[in-house]
This record gives structure tokens, sequence and C-alpha cells, in this order.
């Protein structure tokens, strides 16, 4: 690729002059001086695949008619942001504090419009308010992304492989590699003097390096993808001990990778590392944890995740100590549900028009996404939860009264929490009506890698009906093949497998009346547990 020069961040009328543009806000001098409207700068964001193949980023435009308009667009001055901004303008209004930077971009390359549009839309939540669709967009990634340039290949590397994927062009996904490459090695050695880094900005880099490897899932990215978590665990522990120091909070995003690193605890059947223990100490006794409720649900489930490896690794066989551990739980998890502040509150709404959009046709309200997602970790460790309880019930040689008013209950509550998963899932796709794979665009949602661990327990889980595991195939599906996010593929397979296995052991519903004569079929394999194999 030849080399054209170091490009030039003036505006375009300076550029056509060839002289030296002072960038400076709202207008540069030069332009003010012979009394001409000024164009706008280029940034690094304009800049951002320069040295890309058109040819090859334009595969990438998911329509023609939108590319176009952006194109002939003028840039426009930045403007008072609004409230009530809608989600499908957030590529090129934004209520932020880099409003004037991003509008000051030229716009003769909209394609960088539509890949920051794709990433905000589909991979980052945007919008806290979702009760009547107020969009509040001064997320802290904004400001982050346009920091350092540094962190452009971290989010251009996540941005063109879910293209590459959703628009089947492996040319982008090389570039997207590349980029990727170039930025692992930059968190290498920013990790190698963490005393002169800034932690919260090296772990989003880190995040985003999971980030990539969940889209890319290819041979062998399990373990990429573990080794990253490791790695963003111990970081996070640094980073939770030093606000400790210094009196500074827990945020929202550490407290939702915590959640993260017990799934894949789960997944492995490992108990939790001491370090991972210890990182959740801290977060627990910060008073100025942004969540303490949250935090709260952290302590319960590292003591699900200790007893699951337990019972999976041979260390605990007795049946009846198990139950009655998985009671205790279920009863610190009733409980914390119990004393729920009002906020985590949400309504269950029936749709105006149902279709495949909204399971059974009916969708829940909350006050803010992060409760939304707060309650999917609590409902899928209650699913996991009661599905062992009823895996060593069918051990016992004999079932009391009390046993089998257990079991009906335990049906009840795992139905309950995989219906729950599924309504909740609707407010992720906001605002677009056609789901259909003949649609050119994705469809809009925020957030999406939050979400295929809950669907896939859901889809999974003991007695759940044939319309709630086709629903939850369809999400995944949509995920995968729509998104472009290919661990969603993965989960397809793994929760196809875990249903088999309870249905060939006889459960065929989770209606509360089922035949407790079907348990004791589930004695010889225990199969129909949620466990999960090696993603290679």
């Amino acid at each position: 690729m030849v080399f054209c020069g170091k490009p030039s961040k003036g505006c375009a009328t300076c550029r056509a002059r060839r002289i030296k543009c002072d960038q400076k806000l709202p207008a540069c001098s030069q332009c003010s001086r012979v009394d001409k409207e000024c164009p706008g700068y280029r940034d690094h964001l304009d800049l951002l695949f320069r040295d890309e193949n058109n040819r090859t980023l334009r595969k990438a435009r998911p329509g023609k008619g939108e590319s176009s308009s952006l194109g002939r667009e003028k840039c426009r001055q930045p403007r008072p942001s609004q409230s009530n901004t809608a989600p499908q303008e957030v590529g090129r209004e934004v209520a932020s504090p880099v409003d004037a930077r991003l509008l000051l971009v030229a716009n003769d390359r909209p394609l960088v419009d539509e890949e920051l549009t794709f990433f905000f839309t589909h991979y980052v939540t945007v919008a806290s308010r979702v009760a009547n669709e107020q969009v509040d967009v001064t997320t802290p990634l904004w400001p982050w992304l346009f920091m350092q340039n540094r962190t452009i290949d971290a989010v251009s590397s996540v941005i063109l492989a879910g293209l590459s994927n959703v628009t089947k062009n492996p040319n982008l996904m090389l570039i997207a590699r590349r980029k990727h490459s170039d930025t692992l090695k930059r968190v290498i050695e920013e990790l190698s003097d963490t005393a002169n880094v800034d932690l919260d900005m090296l772990f989003k880099k880190v995040v985003m390096l999971i980030v990539f490897e969940l889209i890319n899932a290819s041979p062998g990215a399990s373990q990429i993808l573990a080794i990253h978590l490791d790695g963003a665990a111990g970081l996070l522990r640094t980073i939770a001990s030093k606000a400790e120091r210094d009196n500074k909070p827990i945020t929202k995003l550490q407290l939702q990778f915590c959640f993260a690193l017990y799934i894949k605890c789960f997944q492995m059947e490992l108990p939790p590392s001491p370090e991972l223990v210890e990182l959740s100490t801290l977060i627990s006794r910060n008073p100025n944890t942004e969540d303490t409720v949250a935090s709260a649900a952290i302590e319960i489930m590292i003591r699900f995740i200790n007893l699951h490896a337990s019972v999976r690794g041979g260390e605990m066989t007795d049946s009846n100590q198990i139950i009655l551990q998985v009671l205790l739980l279920e009863t610190e998890y009733e409980e914390w549900q119990q004393e729920l502040p009002p906020e985590w509150s949400f309504t269950t709404e029936q749709a105006e028009e149902p279709d495949n959009t909204h399971f059974n046709g009916m969708y829940h309200i909350y006050s803010d996404i992060w409760y939304a997602r707060m309650l999917n970790h609590y409902r899928w460790v209650r699913i996991l939860l009661n599905e062992l309880l009823l895996s060593h019930m069918a051990r016992l040689p004999h079932l009391t009264t009390g046993h089998l008013a257990q079991k009906r209950k335990s049906l009840a509550i795992i139905n309950v929490m995989a219906t729950d998963i599924c309504r909740s899932i609707p407010i992720h796709f906001r605002r677009y009506a056609n789901l259909s794979a003949s649609e050119k665009l994705p469809p809009r949602m925020s957030g999406i890698f939050l979400m295929i661990w809950p669907l896939a327990v859901a889809g999974a889980a003991i007695g759940v009906s044939e319309s709630l595991y086709d629903w939850v195939i369809s999400r995944l599906e949509i995920i995968s093949n729509q998104l472009g996010v290919r661990s969603a593929s993965t989960m397809i397979e793994r929760t196809k497998m875990c249903r088999e296995k309870w249905i060939q052991a006889g459960i065929m519903t989770s209606h509360p009346a089922c035949d407790d004569m079907l348990f004791p079929t589930l004695i010889p394999g225990g199969g129909w547990e949620m466990h999960m194999e090696s993603l290679d």
C-alpha cells in the first residue's frame, strides 16, 4: 500500500488553498479572515481507516441510500444536546463532551459514521432510560474513544470484526485482526508499567480484546478468551484495591465484569480463584460501590459457583447435603429478591402487535437497563441452582411429600426465571420492527454480549416449553448471523445439546403438575445439567 504522506487535520478550505490551518473553534482564523464558512476539521476519527482498501470497506456499508445521503451532507457546527435524541440519530448527533469533535469531522467519508453507529448501536448500551424511550448518550465510552489515538484501534478491531461477520467479507476480518494485534501489543506494553498508566483506560482496552474474541470465536478462541479474562481480573483487582485506598467507587462496568468472570468459572467447572474472591471482597466492602445491591448478589453467586465446582469435581457427593446447601442458597436469593429497592421493579406489558420480537407477546419495562442486566444474572443463577436441586432429589431412594412439593416449586421457579429472561430481551432490540434475515441492516440492539449467556441458560433450562426454546434459538441466531457475534452460534449448539439431554431423560414440560415418576429416570447420567464443554 502506497504511503501518501502524513494527512492534514485542517479544514477542507485550507487544504484546498494549501495553507496551514490553526483549527480553532468554532471556525479557523483563515476562513474567518476571508469571511468564509469554515467546513470543519478532519480528525483521527475521519482518518481512522485512511490506509485501508476503500473498495473493501464499501462492501461493509449496510445500504446505498443512507451512505450516499451522508456523503453529500455538509458538516455542521455543534448544536445543544437534547434529552429526547432518538437512538437512530446517535451516529451523527451526540449529546456528549465530544459533540464538537464529532460534528466538526469532515463528512467526506460516511463509512466512519456507519462503523461508529454499528458499534454504539449494537455493541454498546447508549441508553439508560428505556421506559419512555429517552436516550442518554453521555456514555463514558464516547470521551474515552477520542481521548487517545491508540484506543481507536481497539474499537475499530471490534467494529470491523462484527461487520466482517455480518457482510461475509473476510478482508474486513484481516484488517480487524491486524488492529487487534496492535492493540494487544500496546496493552502488553502498558501492563509492564502499570504505575504510570491510566488503569481504567487500560481495563477498557482489555475489555475490547475480550469482545473481539467473542465476535471472532475462531478455533482456539476460548483459550485466548480465558487468558484475557484472567488478565482483566488481575487488572480489575488492582483497580479495586486502588479505589479502596483512594476512597473511589467501584463502577458498574467493573461490577458487570465480575459477573462475566463467574460465568467463566461456571463454564469451566472451577471454583473462583483466590484472586477473584479477593476482588469480590474488595467490591463488597467498598462503601462507594455504585450498586451495593448488585454486589450483594455477587456474594451469593460465589457460594453457588463453589458448590457447583465441588459437586462436579466429586468433592461433594452426598445428595442430602447438596440439597441442603442448595436450599440455603435459594433462601438467600429469595431474601435478596424480596429486599430489592423500588427502582429495581419492572412492569410486564402486552405488545400492541405481537410478533416474534416478544416472547408470547409480552415484554418487560425497566426504569434502567442496568437493572434488567443484573436481574438476568440473578435469574440464570436461580435456574441452575434449582436444576442442581432437582438433579440430586432424583438420586434419593425415597421422596417425601416435602421433596415432591419442592420439585414442583423448583420447576415453577425455573419456568418463571426463564420466561422473565426472555421478556427482558426486547428492550435491547430497540426500535426495530422487522427481524427477518433478509434485512440488510442488523437489528438495533445494545449490550448483546451480556444477553448470550442468560438466553442460553433459559433455552436449555429443565422443562421449559418448546415455544420458549424456539424463541431463544431465534434470538441467538440473530445475534450470531445479523449482529456478527459468532460466540452466540456456539451457544446455540450447547443449548440444543442440553435440551436433548433432559428431553431424553423424560421431562417434557415445566408445568408444576409434571409427573413425579419421571424424575428417577434422571439418575443414570444427571445429563440435563447445564454442563458446558470446551468451546474449541
